[in-house]
């Protein structure tokens, strides 16, 4: 935490070292919400021009320019990663240090090009690794961590001590004022980003098993060469209205509205993924998750530990085999007692309230 020099006005700088803010709920949850508040609020994020740039009222952004890269698996690299630690470094280095109420570093490039300029901050964790820019962050030290569950925060801090550590999900903010339209039963809805590690194609392949009144709306970013690949392989599912894609931006604030007009909601991962037994994977509370439950849309997901909140509220139904026959079962158990999935996802929707999460946090480290 970094006194603040702002004629009285609490300030926040949060440092984002990946090419999607935009799509990235948590950070536009933080920023409305200080925005609110009434806070001065300054973003350094990358951007290779694959992801739009940003703009929000009120909020200085500062767009760290990166090399548009072909292909996903070049992005994860070491290299390219490094290179954005140095852009972001370099970046950063006239920020002046008691400009800021708060510092936040977005994952463990954020906070150590955060850490370069200023001596103490706020680690957020949206993605867990224990990697070599984890190793920089230790050595820099850690005195705030803001972390979805413990079981990620037991992952990655393991024998540390003394970190003053909070729980925030990448849920949006709860708002019953939104109304539950009439739904038919048959439009099922894939949120998120396209890939097919996040399981796709067990939810296409669920079509060929119902009737053809289902359809499945593919909603979210989608690299081209993917898409093309889908397009070929189900191109009769295409062809006949019954897969819909979609890849225009929906604002955060109207994502609810957006996801209210269908029925049930799909979270899968990959047997790769699964199978790989990658942490940051298997452990993750994915964002379209609350947001289905914010929308009143109950969830059939993956059995995984990340989505455990599905069974804990009974706001969906959890599967270790995402066969077409067994995707079916479910849809069928879901609709037969519709009115009470929908319920605990209400239910499940305002315990996970990102408003009262954050402000919270914000009450803890005297900022509010």
């Amino acid at each position: 935490m970094i006194s603040a020099n702002n004629g009285g006005m609490n300030s926040a700088l949060i440092v984002f070292p990946d090419e999607w803010l935009s799509y990235s709920p948590t950070i536009l949850n933080i920023i409305s919400l200080l925005v609110d508040k009434g806070w001065a609020v300054t973003v350094y994020a990358v951007y290779n021009e694959r992801y739009q740039k940003l703009q929000i009222a009120n909020v200085k952004i500062f767009w760290v320019k990166m090399p548009k890269l072909p292909l996903i698996r070049f992005e994860k690299h070491f290299l390219y990663k490094f290179y954005k630690l140095m852009k972001l470094v370099i970046s950063l280095r006239n920020v002046r240090y008691n400009e800021y109420s708060v510092v936040i570093g977005v994952d463990s490039i954020g906070y150590c090009a955060l850490r370069t300029v200023f001596s103490r901050g706020v680690l957020l964790s949206l993605e867990v690794a224990r990697d070599v820019f984890w190793k920089i962050c230790q050595y820099f030290g850690i005195d705030t961590l803001i972390i979805q569950t413990e079981e990620r925060r037991d992952y990655v801090l393991k024998d540390m001590k003394n970190v003053k550590t909070f729980f925030l999900q990448n849920a949006p903010i709860y708002d019953r004022v939104i109304p539950t339209p009439v739904r038919t039963g048959y439009k099922l809805i894939y949120f998120g980003n396209i890939i097919d590690a996040h399981g796709v194609e067990y939810c296409i392949e669920s079509l060929n098993c119902l009737d053809d009144r289902y359809t499945l709306t593919l909603k979210g970013s989608i690299y081209e060469r993917y898409r093309v690949d889908l397009e070929r392989k189900y191109h009769v599912l295409f062809n006949t209205r019954r897969i819909i894609l979609d890849c225009n931006y929906v604002e955060q604030h109207n994502v609810l509205k957006y996801l209210a007009d269908y029925d049930i909601g799909f979270c899968f991962y990959s047997e790769e993924v699964i199978s790989a037994a990658i942490f940051d994977y298997i452990s993750a509370p994915s964002g379209k998750l609350f947001n289905y439950y914010a929308a009143g849309v109950p969830v059939i997901g993956t059995n995984i530990i990340g989505l455990k909140s599905v069974s804990d509220f009974n706001a969906g139904i959890l599967l270790n085999d995402s066969r077409p026959e067994h995707i079916k079962k479910s849809l069928e158990i879901i609709k037969d007692n519709y009115d009470i999935y929908v319920k605990n996802c209400y239910r499940a929707a305002k315990a996970f309230d990102f408003n009262d999460s954050f402000n919270g946090i914000l009450v803890n480290l005297g900022l509010n």
